[in-house]
């Protein structure tokens, strides 16, 4: 939860579970040791919160942001980044200053092979 500024974070058994709660998708990684890449989410509320016209808007932009990342269109993924943290809901500006600086990253330097899979450096 450290690198992305979220209290709960879960994998795709428990998303499967609460698919109803307010959850949003943060990254397909590859964590150090493991071959498997994984989707993880945040939890960020129930099914009232999920019902919410403002969660919906933010779920909606959030979605095509990683979308675009994951495809490998960076320059698409920093835009979407950006117009979620103006949005300004649940704290989640370290997670799209994460994003911004990763596809800032990779338009710089753009991958080989890119599988949409962020690899882990630590656990």
């Amino acid at each position: 939860t450290k690198n992305y500024g979220v209290n709960i974070l879960i994998g795709e058994s428990t998303y499967d579970a609460v698919q109803n709660f307010a959850c949003l998708e943060m990254d397909l990684i590859r964590v150090k040791g493991k071959q498997q890449a994984v989707r993880i989410y945040a939890l960020l509320g129930d099914e009232v919160a999920a019902s919410e016209d403002a969660f919906k808007t933010l779920k909606t932009a959030h979605e095509k942001m990683i979308a675009a990342y994951q495809k490998g269109d960076f320059k698409t993924a920093k835009k979407q980044a950006q117009t979620c943290k103006k949005l300004g809901l649940y704290n989640l500006d370290m997670v799209y200053n994460l994003y911004t600086g990763r596809c800032e990253k990779m338009m710089k330097n753009p991958p080989k092979d890119w599988d949409g899979v962020y690899i882990a450096q630590t656990k």
